[in-house]
């Protein structure tokens, strides 16, 4: 049966939903009622109101990450509609609207932006982020190709952190919970030198054991364990001139993300001949899972306000490194490992940014940036039932750069008009060599590429606080080579042309905000591996694909202490064109993948949060309710049965009691009430294991408690 999506119709049931909660707004309107926070961002590399950035955005404050009990960037997928997050060990693969990057590999890039404080962090690793005294977090929908450049084809998320304050502050957490859980952080600011000199210094520690009992050595797996501090200091010699200096560590030991069940047998268990003993809850593995992951990064912001204009350089090193111990089969027998596997990254940028003030009909922003990356990796493979060792490395250099600009024109107030231009190139060097029971063979090889990457842009102001919007904006994600590969053809870029429209509004003097957004991408050259049974996955370009679909958000106060918020998303993406031999199947030969549903994209997702405060006289108590759907995912281009996650649903809660004028704050809360079993990553080869799913988490809860000076 052919299934055929009807957005006129949902744009019917859309319009009904948003007249129902506009009436529950202006019911309230008699009693007076604090409006909905509002958030400034910096998406456009300028602080603007959220609700005046024409581009479709879910940002979180600080105050608003912590009401939702969201820790880490995959957390956010559960309050985002259109993203999703997995992580396979310790490497985060997001998504947004269907594009996004499954590949572990140094030659290749990540298809959304992640950024911390305005430096891009180039490997996926890095993508898992635990948010230590944050600001705020921005998730960018859809190409940021102008302002972002290379490898934001799918979006961005910018992670910014609190800065230092001119008065002595302080705050201390401490939480508790299920598996044995134990966390904390402790952060002080304050002036060193009073008006010239600030800093800010913060602390974490993060420890839980594992939700997965492995049954062949009795141990937890799937557990957490990790350190990081950061340190911001800002100095103000003189008026307008600010240099802020970061640095920021972050220390790993762990096995997150490294354990996984079977669901269909693989080589192992069937030459065995031996029931499967793995589930949601146990793992059978006889490697010594394990990964360490090091971390560390500097960067020197100097920003100089010349009044019409603003001057800024952002300068940054970072530097990661991880170590991983794989069991290859998810079997409790010695049939394939990976031993270690090793990956560092060493990354400089550079950019440079003049901004013209905000208070004229036409302004600009313009730039350049430069990146250079130095990265190496080592497996480590030992394949015990054909005796085979094989000890693939290899090395890759970048060096990319980008010239920018943006500029923004209204002819008369209530109209702007856009037009933004970036050209990138860079230059990628690969060498590979591989060793096969010793026998050596090698590859090098580099490539260049290049891309313009435009954009164009209408908004109107139909009426106060209200705003409609339409562009069009072209992504680009680098091209590469399959970095531990030796038979090694250079991939090349892919593109993508999206064109959106929305509506942003404020109502009811800000007591309601509702936003939507249509969109319809054009999507080429999809990046995408194709494997051999028994063998590792090469990267090429042979796919096109459309993606379409409709978001919606809305939060509404509606009483004095009581506000409701809202969201979803309508993702239809599929292939146009992709031809290629089903390595589970081979015997298939060439399958035509047009009309399959693109990994990642599920076809439907919601979220709906409540907020209640009560208001009493020694304080407050807070209740807070969030509930998530995710429907159907496919993890593989085939969409075979055994590669789908059906859909599946979240709720969390939280109370909070806030003594007033005290500084305190204890906090119970859960997390997967429902304690829903639902896997975040499925795996198929046959050759090494079968089908294996990699659980996300289950049900926790715990006491937070927070004191502030």
């Amino acid at each position: 049966m052919t299934r055929t999506w009807d957005v006129g119709t949902t744009a019917v049931k859309l319009v009904a939903v948003a007249g129902l909660l506009s009436s529950t707004a202006a019911m309230a309107e008699t009693a007076v009622l604090a409006g909905i926070e509002e958030i400034t961002v910096t998406a456009q590399r300028r602080a603007e109101n959220l609700q005046s950035v024409p581009i479709s955005i879910t940002a979180f404050s600080d105050r608003g990450l912590e009401a939702r009990g969201v820790e880490t960037t995959e957390d956010l997928a559960q309050f985002t509609p259109g993203l999703t997050f997995s992580n396979n060990a310790v490497i985060g693969q997001a998504y947004i609207r269907g594009i996004g990057s499954n590949q572990l590999n140094i030659g290749s890039d990540p298809s959304v932006a992640v950024s911390i404080d305005g430096v891009y962090i180039a490997r996926p690793t890095g993508s898992i982020q635990t948010f230590l005294d944050v600001e705020r977090v921005e998730v960018l929908k859809g190409p940021q190709g102008t302002l972002y450049g290379r490898n934001a084809t799918g979006g961005a998320i910018n992670i910014i952190s609190q800065a230092p304050t001119a008065e002595l502050t302080g705050k201390v957490s401490l939480s508790m919970g299920n598996y044995e859980a134990l966390s904390g952080a402790a952060m002080v600011s304050g002036p060193i030198v009073a008006d010239k000199l600030l800093a800010r210094v913060s602390v974490g520690r993060d420890k839980r054991d594992g939700f997965q009992l492995n049954v062949f050595n009795d141990e937890r797996v799937n557990n957490l364990n990790n350190t990081q501090a950061r340190a911001i200091f800002d100095f103000l010699p003189t008026d307008g001139l600010k240099i802020r200096l970061a640095g920021d560590i972050y220390h790993e030991r762990s096995t997150r993300g490294l354990a996984a069940y079977v669901t269909v047998p693989g080589p192992p268990t069937l030459r065995f001949n031996t029931p499967i003993r793995s589930d949601y809850e146990h793992a059978d593995m006889d490697a010594r899972l394990g990964a360490k992951v090091d971390a560390h990064g500097l960067s020197a912001t100097i920003t100089k306000d010349m009044g019409d204009l603003t001057a800024t350089s952002i300068s940054a090193y970072r530097y990661s490194h991880y170590q991983l111990n794989l069991d290859l089969d998810f079997s409790g027998y010695a049939f394939a490992q990976n031993e270690p596997q090793l990956e560092t990254s060493k990354t400089f940028t550079q950019e440079f940014r003049l901004a013209s003030g905000n208070d004229q009909p036409l302004t600009w922003i313009a730039g350049l940036y430069y990146l250079n990356e130095r990265a190496a990796t080592e497996n480590n493979y030992t394949f015990f039932a054909t005796n085979i060792v094989q000890r693939p490395a290899g090395k890759t250099r970048t060096n990319a750069y980008a010239a920018f600009g943006e500029a923004y024109y209204r002819p008369w107030e209530p109209l702007r008009l856009t037009v933004g231009l970036r050209y990138s190139t860079e230059k990628r060097a690969v060498d590979v060599e591989s060793r096969t029971n010793g026998v050596l063979s090698s590859f090098q090889g580099s490539s260049n590429f290049d891309a313009f990457t435009p954009k164009f842009g209408i908004d109107f102001t139909l009426a106060k606080d209200v705003m409609a919007y339409a562009s069009v904006t072209r992504g680009f994600k680098s091209g590469g080579y399959n970095a531990t590969s030796v038979t090694n053809p250079a991939f090349m870029p892919e593109k993508v042309w999206a064109y959106e429209a929305g509506i942003k509004s404020s109502l009811f003097d800000n007591r309601m905000r509702l936003n939507a957004a249509a969109f319809y991408y054009d999507y080429t050259d999809l990046q995408v591996i194709e494997s051999v049974p028994g063998q590792r996955s090469n990267i090429t370009n042979a796919a096109a694909a459309t993606i379409k679909g409709l978001e919606v958000d809305t939060e509404v106060v509606v009483t004095e202490g009581l506000t409701l918020s809202g969201a979803l998303s309508l993702l239809d993406a599929k292939y146009d064109r992709y031809s290629t031999i089903d390595s589970e199947r081979p015997s298939l030969g060439l399958l035509n993948l047009k009309g399959k549903t693109l990994p990642r994209s599920p076809k439907f997702t919601a979220t709906l949060g409540a907020t209640y405060v009560v208001d009493m006289n020694w304080g407050n108590v807070t209740f807070r309710g969030d509930y998530s759907h995710t429907s159907k995912i496919q993890f593989v281009a085939f969409n075979t049965p055994a590669e789908i996650q059906k859909g599946y649903d979240l709720v969390n809660a939280r109370v909070t009691i806030e003594p007033k004028n005290s500084g305190w704050n204890v906090s119970a809360w859960v997390r997967n009430l429902t304690d829903t079993h639902y896997a975040q990553l499925i795996l198929t080869n046959s050759g090494f294991w079968g089908t294996a799913e990699f659980p996300g988490n289950p049900r926790t809860y715990g006491l937070t408690v927070d004191y502030s000076f």
